[in-house]
């Protein structure tokens, strides 16, 4: 089994549960007909060896291995087939959606240059080829495991183009068919190239090495394979529609028996988790080759996935793309319909799922409720407020992402205004409170082999220059006011309301700020006075530039974002400068509630009694939920 070459496994792997982004035309000629899906097969696999390769470096190998070395080597080396791939499957691709040969002329060149830089598809497979070629540089440049982490963050980003590009029009369901397109490939990618790297590292890995590696990448499947499970039900609904469709139609017959493999391997996982393991433990170099063994059949059921899938791209799907027939122009430019005239009940009960926040939402508040649970199991005591917090703070969260607010985002700059300050001045502060940091240095055991695991990386990050800059009271409040200026007076603004990518990064840097300076006026009890009078003075700035940039908006603003809100010709009728007065007292009340809080909760922190009461935990109930700790593991924040 050690002989297996790595693409040979990959490649009916990755076809089984990734699609293959896009059709060849009918109109192709010859060579761009085998070429262009051959290429994009290659894109594919060398795309998931390095996603898998670099995940599993950054939480399963010592930095100082010779394991890790071949990671960060193979992982360089299949970025350069990524990033080549990507080239030609570009070219390809123009020549495929043109539908002209190759010829080495001015106009050909011209024209191939105008489809990269003016044409949307082309301008996508630019960033895809940019965001890939840095992963070798920084692969072969640095054997940092932090470096390593920025090129796993890279590689995962390098597939969001490509789900931008792949995934057709469905209507009302079409940004939640992108982000669910998204969740499933680059789960995928994470689950089959880490099978990929575990194969290849196999040779320079010790016995019991091996089985703590193997073991994470389990972990690491199982959080793959649910999150594809998730995602791949929810585009099976946007492209089957019914169950009739699903029992009645060949596409649906195919989807049933994808989806049916792909649960047969989640039940091969478990497993390998609960037999393969225990054999290794014995120690024996014959039952060891079960586990090969079995990766062996994980394959041959991905290949039975990957018939289903190629086939799946000849049938015509029950629900068609669809030429969305718009009744008025606001539904043409945020290319969704218009929901229900705006109101506080329509506010409470629309919903518009985002399937990337859910399943961020579902992981943090099952992950914290586990930890809670462990810590009470052994004795130790946890407050109930910071759960309650916790809750409280994920499920604005989830209504902010997925409920009324994200459904009319796009046509009222109130209910932008709306869901930034709620993000920034309600769930950031919620979270905060709930101090998932500090539980989960509680819950998770140090690591003794010199990988990082998430109590590792917890503590390298707030460990850093960086981070110990950004929680600064001053610096964490500036941060706060400059962000909401360069959103509201740039093109940051239009851009968020226009487009998917927009929107998610507002929604990560402004929940990302409100945390930074939630944490540096909430960390530590600040019992002393500098410490308490920095802390104040940076919630009394920025209420008051809340207060007066609120005060702007209400009374004499020029509207912001004119040529976006202005363009849709007043939906519902609603005058878009009296919207953003509206979205100016949002920005008043919000502001004030956050500053009244913060400096409630100050005035308890500066109180001994009080904050005594709600103290970390002490040593001795540290070491009994973990084991002993190092200096300067106590929760502190």
């Amino acid at each position: 089994m050690q002989s297996l070459s790595w693409v040979g496994l990959a490649g009916p792997a990755i076809s089984a549960l990734m699609p293959m982004h896009g059709e060849v035309s009918e109109g192709a000629n010859d060579f761009v007909l085998w070429a262009l899906p051959a290429m994009k097969l290659l894109f594919n696999v060398s795309g998931a060896a390095v996603t898998g390769t670099l995940v599993l470096a950054c939480i399963a190998l010592n930095p100082d291995s010779r394991a890790y070395a071949r990671a960060l080597n193979l992982a360089g080396a299949s970025a350069v087939v990524w990033a080549l791939a990507s080239i030609v499957a570009a070219v390809l691709d123009y020549l495929d959606k043109w539908g002209e040969p190759i010829a080495f002329t001015e106009s050909f060149g011209q024209r191939l240059i105008l489809f990269f830089t003016d044409v949307g598809l082309g301008q996508l497979w630019v960033a895809t080829t940019v965001i890939i070629s840095v992963i070798p540089l920084l692969c072969f440049g640095s054997r940092r495991l932090s470096v390593a982490a920025v090129a796993a963050v890279l590689a995962i980003a390098g597939w969001v183009p490509l789900a931008l590009m792949g995934h057709p029009n469905y209507g009302e369901a079409h940004e939640a068919g992108i982000v669910a397109f998204a969740l499933h490939i680059i789960s995928a990618a994470v689950w089959l190239g880490g099978l990929m790297a575990l194969i290849v590292l196999r040779p320079v890995l010790e016995q019991e090495r091996l089985r703590h590696v193997v073991l994470r990448y389990s972990t690491l499947a199982l959080v793959s394979f649910v999150v594809l499970v998730f995602s791949g039900v929810l585009r099976a609904q946007v492209t089957v529609g019914t169950v009739e469709n699903l029992v009645s139609s060949p596409f649906g017959a195919l989807v049933a028996v994808k989806m049916a493999a792909i649960l047969f391997l989640g039940v091969i996982g478990f497993v390998q988790r609960r037999w393969v393991l225990s054999l290794m433990d014995r120690q024996s170099s014959g039952r060891q080759r079960a586990f090969w063994w079995l990766v062996a059949f994980e394959v041959l059921v991905m290949a039975l996935a990957s018939g289903a899938a190629v086939t799946l791209l000849r049938q015509d799907e029950p629900v068609p793309v669809l030429v969305v027939d718009y009744r008025v122009l606001a539904e043409s430019m945020a290319d969704e319909p218009l929901p229900p005239d705006p109101g506080v009940r329509t506010f409470l009960t629309e919903t518009l799922f985002d399937p990337l926040w859910i399943v961020l939402v579902v992981v943090g508040l099952f992950c914290y409720i586990v930890g809670v649970r462990r810590v009470v199991s052994h004795g130790a005591r946890w407050p109930a407020t910071r759960t309650l917090s916790w809750t409280a703070g994920m499920l604005v969260l989830l209504y902010v992402t997925s409920g009324g607010v994200n459904h009319y985002q796009n046509f009222l700059l109130s209910a932008q205004v709306l869901a930034q300050m709620s993000l920034a001045t309600v769930v950031a502060p919620l979270l905060v409170l709930g101090r998932p940091i500090g539980l989960a240095l509680l819950v998770v055991r140090p690591r003794e082999d010199g990988s990082r695991g998430v109590r590792e990386w917890i503590q390298a990050a707030s460990r850093s220059r960086v981070s110990r800059a950004l929680v600064q009271p001053y610096t964490a409040a500036g941060l706060a006011m400059a962000s909401v200026l360069a959103y509201y007076v740039s093109p940051l603004l239009e851009w968020s309301a226009r487009e998917l990518l927009g929107h998610q990064w507002m929604v990560v840097h402004f929940l990302s700020v409100g945390c930074l300076f939630a944490t540096s006026v909430l960390r530590g009890p600040r019992r002393d006075a500098p410490s308490r009078r920095r802390a104040r003075n940076a919630v009394l700035a920025v209420a008051v530039f809340y207060a007066l940039f609120g005060g702007w908006m209400v009374t004499g603003a020029p509207l912001l974002s004119a040529d976006w809100y202005t363009a849709m010709e007043r939906p519902w009728g609603i005058d878009p400068l009296v919207n953003q007065r509206l979205g100016g007292w949002y920005v008043l009340l919000l502001g004030m509630a956050q500053a009244a809080g913060l400096t409630a909760l100050l005035s308890r922190r500066s109180n001994p009694a009080a904050s005594d009461r709600s103290a970390p935990l002490t040593s001795a109930e540290q070491t009994t939920v973990t084991g002993p700790t190092s200096a300067g593991d106590e929760l502190t924040t």
